[in-house]
């Protein structure tokens, strides 16, 4: 697009599409052609205003321009008759056609051309100033041959092109885009432009928020306020309270409401809320009509902390008078108090000396262990737990000898509680208002008992028995016959037989828990072939692991436990070997029966000669344990 401004003395030579725009005076106008083959010019255009028309390049001729030739296709264009004009315009080229006269007047299609032309020669330069145009522009002289674009009834020419009439772009019969407010969207109805919202509201020229508004109308009174409406923001704005309204605060309440509790008089009286009525003050202070506070049914009675009496009706329900003050509890606790300097009302501990008002004193009893006020959080009466009373020795009910201790007394709650008499430990007896520490000698044992002077310990004087050997699990075991019973004998025989005795020892009778102070086992030697110990070695007794409820060649070579040597020859008939661990250790387990299995350490020596020593089976010298015990 090129701009033709006013003055319209300059020439402008177009080959190809144009559209202009021709400012001359206060007439604009859009003048849309195609390019023309060469023809003949148009006549001048009059002076005066006319209406806007589109108008086609011509070919080559002169009026007042410059004649170019042209090189595109033939067009079509005439010059529609202006409206009248006075002064004179200036004069300039057009492109192919025939200068005209510029008056204010503006030139539109001509008509269509007839022949073609090959264009003349370059025309002279019109002058700086048309000739006045007359009322009516001549037609102009038809240019190369073309047709127009025919455009339905919804269309309209722009550009050259047909366009439709609802397009936002070319609204109506315009060539010029629809504008739209700030927050809408342009629309066309097929003759003018216009504008949509949206969500927001149309107002006049402009679109605002959906809750804006455009007029007073918009703006009702709300909450007793009257408003209006703000054109410049669209928002509406307070002017002051409607009819039947008063001022609170920055709000409008009706005339027979109150704004707040200065509105309401009487005692316990308040406003419930801008806007509201008066109504009782409950469970709360009432400073300006009651001394103390209102209750929960709207009664001026004294609060916590005050006198009783600071009004007439009363402490209020959930405090009770107490000490004279309306206090937060019962408070009835025997060191406890509503009267506390400086903590009237609430019920706190007493900080020191008996209990005030009428509750009940303190337990004593006379002695130090009277109780007192002291500060405890619970309220009660604090006691000491110092000691009361002197020692002292007691006899044993059980006993009938003095190895009791009583010690001194103790303060339990006001009063002296004796201590309870204590056994005096390790069996020892009470001396002094005390027991005795350790033992020096027998008679500071209780009975029963006899001193370990060098431990310091009293020991039970030790029982005695005698576990003589079970014949029913007691005999001899030979490698070649078995079990032999009756006889009591180890070594070899002649042929090499491996042979050893069994005894076996049922210590029941002993009470379980019993301590064994000594364990001494015995047998007595009655005879002997060959030299058995020479050959064999000493004879030894080993504590058999599995105790054998039946004798045969399996408990000859059945492992054994502890050993001990019994015989090592010599003329002494009794041989005795010391099992006090191991008879200890059978009891500690469980372990009644303890057997023994009686034989020399050494294979029987391949020397055809029988070496073998036999043991008594019977009477007191038969196989047996002596133990000495104490439980």
């Amino acid at each position: 697009m090129h701009n033709i401004h006013s003055g319209c003395g300059a020439a402008l030579l177009i080959t190809v599409a144009l559209s202009a725009t021709v400012s001359c005076g206060d007439a604009d106008r859009t003048y849309h052609g195609t390019a023309r083959n060469a023809g003949s010019g148009g006549a001048a255009g009059t002076a005066g205003k006319g209406a806007a028309n589109s108008g086609g390049a011509h070919a080559a001729g002169a009026s007042n321009g410059s004649s170019v030739p042209a090189t595109t296709s033939a067009g079509n264009g005439a010059f529609t008759p202006g409206a009248g004009g006075s002064a004179p315009g200036t004069g300039f080229p057009s492109t192919g056609t025939a200068g005209f006269s510029a008056g204010t007047g503006d030139p539109s299609l001509g008509a269509a051309g007839s022949s073609p032309s090959t264009g003349g020669p370059p025309g002279a330069a019109g002058s700086s100033t048309g000739a006045a145009g007359s009322s009516t522009g001549a037609a102009g002289s038809p240019g190369a041959g073309g047709g127009a674009p025919t455009c339905t009834s919804q269309e309209h020419l722009c550009l050259g092109s047909c366009v439709s009439n609802s397009s936002v772009d070319h609204c109506g019969g315009s060539c010029d885009p629809c504008q739209a407010p700030a927050g809408g969207t342009a629309t066309c109805d097929g003759n003018q432009c216009g504008f949509s919202c949206g969500s927001m509201k149309k107002c006049g020229s402009k679109c605002v928020p959906s809750n804006g508004c455009c007029s007073n109308n918009d703006c009702p009174a709300q909450n007793g306020m009257a408003r209006q409406c703000d054109t410049s923001s669209n928002t509406c704005t307070v002017s002051g309270c409607a009819s039947g309204f008063k001022p609170c605060g920055n709000s409008c309440i009706a005339n027979n409401t109150c704004c707040s509790s200065n509105d309401c008089s009487g005692t316990c009286q308040t406003c419930s809320g801008p806007g509201g009525s008066c109504v009782a003050v409950k469970s709360a202070d009432d400073p300006d009509s009651c001394a103390g506070t209102c209750d929960s049914s709207g009664t001026c009675k004294s609060k916590r902390g005050q006198s009783c009496k600071t009004v007439s009706a009363g402490c209020i329900g959930d405090s009770p008078c107490v000490d004279n003050y309306c206090c937060d509890s019962l408070c009835s606790g025997q060191c406890q108090a509503c009267d506390i300097q400086n903590k009237q009302g609430m019920c706190s501990p007493v900080p020191s000396g008996s209990p005030h008002g009428n509750r009940t004193k303190c337990t004593t009893d006379g002695s130090n262990c009277g109780g007192k006020c002291t500060g405890k959080s619970d309220g009660t009466c604090d006691y000491t737990k110092d000691s009361c009373g002197m020692a002292s020795c007691v006899k044993n009910p059980t006993t009938n000898q003095m190895n009791m201790s009583q010690a001194a007394g103790k303060c339990n709650a006001g009063v002296c509680d004796p201590a309870d008499a204590k056994e005096c430990k390790g069996y020892l007896l009470c001396s002094n208002n005390q027991c005795i520490g350790s033992c020096t000698k027998d008679g500071d044992c209780i009975s029963g008992y006899e001193c370990n002077t060098s431990t310091g310990n009293c020991n039970p004087t030790p029982k005695t028995i005698t576990v003589y050997m079970d014949a029913s699990l007691s005999g001899t075991v030979t490698s070649k016959d078995g079990y032999i019973s009756g006889k009591f004998m180890a070594g070899d025989d002649k042929a090499n037989t491996d042979i050893c005795a069994f005894a076996s020892f049922d210590t029941s009778s002993i009470a379980k828990g019993s301590v064994i102070e000594t364990a001494a086992l015995r047998i007595y030697r009655t005879g002997k072939e060959g030299d058995p110990y020479g050959t064999l070695g000493n004879l030894t007794a080993q504590k058999l692991k599995k105790v054998y409820t039946k004798l045969d060649v399996a408990s000859l070579v059945d492992e054994g436990g502890e050993d001990r040597t019994m015989d090592a020859g010599g003329t002494n008939v009794q041989k005795e070997a010391n099992v006090t661990s191991i008879v200890s250790d059978a009891r500690n387990a469980g372990q009644t029966t303890i057997q023994f299995r009686f034989c020399f350490p050494r294979p029987p020596k391949e020397n055809d000669a029988a070496d073998s020593a036999t043991y008594a089976v019977s009477g007191s010298n038969r196989p047996h344990i002596l133990i000495e015990y104490h439980q």
